[in-house]
């Protein structure tokens, strides 16, 4: 149930396209890297520190997360990839006692939404989300924004409470972080137990910082 519940939580975070078109530039360091437990990314200009007791996901198992056939995923494929198939998971990290688990996932994006702030983007959503959690046999009983403090700065993100047969208790918060450039990022922390969700926003930290 555990990898059902996190396989669609995964999933759902696909629905949702947001960036600018026609844009030249330098894709070359798209992923990350994880060093001493601190995840990098040069194009999202952004780190996230490894919770205590937390694990990443390793390459192979990413690339297994994104259905690579096998093919590990390198900054040198990352944008044929990405183009071929929208969306690429490029960080997961998981609390292997609870299975909470926070995942990053680079999109292309759609112009339309751009002009979206993220309060609007979240109603624009809810839609989509209801019948995608319907579908999978999710009850969604909370849907609302919220702000959090996200890389130093205040944020409105996305609350949503959840139900798996009537059973199971999850709840998720995503933040966008868009970039102004091809690709962003939405960030989804799924929660299985009373962990802060503070607490891991605060593992992100601007590269500027």
């Amino acid at each position: 149930m555990k990898k059902r519940i996190t396989a669609f939580v995964l999933a759902v975070c696909l629905l949702v396209a947001l960036t600018a078109c026609g844009v030249q530039e330098d894709t070359s360091k798209l992923l990350g890297s994880i060093e001493s437990d601190v995840y990098r990314n040069e194009y999202l200009e952004l780190t996230c520190e490894l919770p205590s007791g937390w694990r990443f996901y390793s390459k192979e198992e990413m690339a297994e997360q994104n259905q690579l056939g096998g093919e590990l995923l390198e900054n040198e494929n990352a944008a044929e990839w990405l183009e071929k198939a929208g969306q690429l998971m490029d960080m997961m990290m998981a609390d292997p006692t609870t299975g909470s688990n926070v995942n990053l996932l680079l999109q292309k994006t759609e112009h339309s939404l751009d002009r979206l702030d993220d309060a609007e983007l979240i109603t624009r959503m809810q839609s989509s989300y209801e019948t995608q959690f319907a579908s999978a046999g999710f009850t969604i009983t909370e849907y609302q924004p919220v702000e959090m403090t996200f890389c130093g700065q205040e944020k409105t993100c996305l609350r949503i409470g959840l139900t798996v047969d009537g059973m199971s208790e999850i709840t998720e918060y995503q933040v966008f972080v868009r970039t102004g450039k091809t690709y962003y990022a939405i960030i989804t922390l799924a929660l299985m137990d009373d962990t802060d969700p503070q607490t891991l926003m605060n593992c992100f930290r601007s590269i500027a910082e």
